[in-house]
């Protein structure tokens, strides 16, 4: 028999299954992060003999649990039980399912425990509900991957599908990029719900900049010929004040604030410091900005003395680098199926996927949910419309569109081919303009 620890922020649930996977025995006791080993098999053992289960018939353990302080003490407790130590639901543990989140972490041990229990009894799409001390929703959909599963077996090839949530705060399809997520990808496939759809549409890159002046403090009284002290925020204003004047020179929207520039008006600061955006349509145009600007606080730190510290304060994100096969390719199956897809060339959102796309040939098309015109995007409004037949219409013709593009990319070499040359170029005509 196998004994199941589902420890939780509230409750501890135990559970034994039977070698036919039926569930012999449940119980839970409250979650304490204070307990000892000693006092946690206490429970265990109490909680047997209240409902007379001799659990001397159990062969071995699993633990899921998401209060950390607790995994050590339980894993001894159950050491100490039954002779040998649980399995322990966490990285490196074999699922069966293809996480590559940038942190593994987190994903809580309660969630995969989920989407293990769900695939063995569904076949997706497969909606999980956990209702624990807080109500977890996951969502376990292959999409067009599910639709490709039958060429990949005929034709070759590997699908992979990955999670990407918070894109807006962490970025995590950057986070993927840097740790080499994509690094052996041919291709990578996305759709982002839109009003219309669209592959062709211009995107900016955003590169977030810190800069820091270090300086040395005194009292104003102090200041002036034959003083050591160093104004950081002269060093701080005399910068904003050059990129004020280099960036009208520059094809870039730079914008910045002073974020720090002292406390006291008697009192010389010691620290100041800006904060900028800089956002450009093309990688290259954001490498010279970056450089133009960089040069120009550099040399306001240099006037006055001071140091100079420069720090990317929030993950960088960059254009969308187009690849012309693969928006033709999804052009023809999204026509193919009767779907308009339309040019916007002059659009100005900003996605991670650009990132991808600079480290493998990426689409990134736009899905349209036409009930959702004049809606803006990443509002409760537009959330409310994909729930709705449009969007779960938009969901099918985008699963079939993309399905469709993976279908060509398999079976057709030339295509590949023509991907992965349109890329190379792109990416060398960047590095060109950028150097």
């Amino acid at each position: 028999m196998l004994l199941a620890v589902d420890v939780g922020n509230s409750t501890i649930s135990v559970g034994v299954f039977d070698e036919n996977k039926n569930l012999r025995f449940l119980a839970s006791v409250n979650t304490d992060s204070r307990k000892t080993s000693d006092q946690i098999s206490m429970d265990l053992l109490n909680l047997f003999a209240l409902y007379h289960f001799d659990y001397t018939t159990i062969t071995g353990s699993i633990l899921c649990s998401v209060v950390p302080p607790l995994n050590f003490m339980m894993e001894k407790a159950l050491t100490r039980l039954l002779g040998k130590p649980p399995m322990v639901v966490g990285p490196g543990v074999r699922t069966g399912l293809n996480i590559r989140l940038a942190v593994q972490s987190q994903v809580g041990a309660d969630i995969v425990a989920d989407a293990v229990a769900a695939l063995e009894k569904f076949e997706p799409p497969i909606v999980t509900i956990d209702m624990g001390t807080a109500t977890t929703i996951g969502v376990i959909s292959a999409g067009a991957a599910a639709a490709l599963r039958q060429v990949v077996d005929t034709h070759g090839g590997t699908l992979v599908v990955y999670g990407t949530p918070d894109e807006e705060i962490t970025c995590t399809k950057v986070q993927l990029t840097d740790e080499g997520a994509f690094d052996e990808l041919d291709v990578a496939l996305m759709l982002h719900p839109y009003q219309k759809t669209c592959g062709r549409m211009g995107s900016i890159g955003i590169y977030p900049v810190q800069y820091e002046f270090f300086g040395r403090k005194c009292h104003a009284n102090e200041a002036g010929p034959g003083s050591d002290c160093i104004n950081a925020l002269d060093a701080a204003v005399t910068a904003y004040l050059n990129i004020s004047q280099a960036k009208q020179y520059l094809d870039a929207n730079i914008y910045g604030i002073l974020n720090s520039g002292g406390t006291l008006p008697n009192i010389i600061p010691d620290y100041a410091s800006l904060r900028y955006y800089i956002r450009c349509d093309e990688e290259w145009k954001t490498r010279r900005a970056v450089e133009r600007v960089t040069h120009c606080a550099q040399g306001a730190a240099d006037s006055v003395g001071a140091e100079l510290k420069i720090t990317q304060y929030l993950c960088p994100t960059q254009p969308l680098l187009l690849n012309e096969p693969l928006l033709q390719a999804f052009e023809e199956n999204m026509t193919a199926l009767g779907e308009p897809v339309v040019v916007e060339e002059g659009n100005r959102l900003s996605t991670d996927a650009g990132n991808v796309s600079f480290r493998v040939p990426t689409l990134h098309g736009m899905i349209g949910i036409h009930s959702c015109k004049g809606l803006d995007l990443h509002t409760e409004e537009f959330a409310a419309q994909t729930v709705t037949e449009s969007g779960r219409e938009a969901t099918r013709l985008g699963v079939c569109g993309l399905a469709g593009v993976g279908y060509d990319l398999l079976t057709k070499p030339e295509l590949l081919a023509a991907v992965r040359a349109d890329f190379d170029r792109g990416i060398r005509e960047q590095d060109e303009k950028g150097v």
